[in-house]
């Protein structure tokens, strides 16, 4: 597990909210397992080694899932 909670998610006035573990937030901290709903879509906060290459592949994963979640 993190130290300390490293990132933050914001709703920014969505129809639908943003969860974090099941709860409706508006402006959170993000801690390892924590898990985020955005409409069908659920993302997992974990954390592992990152290259610029596999940022953009975990973007475009993020995405498509959100294309898929409308």
């Amino acid at each position: 597990m993190f130290e300390t909670c490293e990132w933050r998610v914001f709703d920014l006035d969505s129809l639908n909210g943003v969860y974090l573990n099941g709860m409706r937030v508006d402006d959170a901290s993000l801690c390892e397992g924590d898990e985020i709903q955005v409409g069908e879509a659920t993302l997992v906060i974990t954390r592992a080694p990152m290259t610029a290459r596999s940022g953009v592949q975990v973007l475009r994963s993020i995405s498509g899932a959100l294309e898929g979640a409308v």
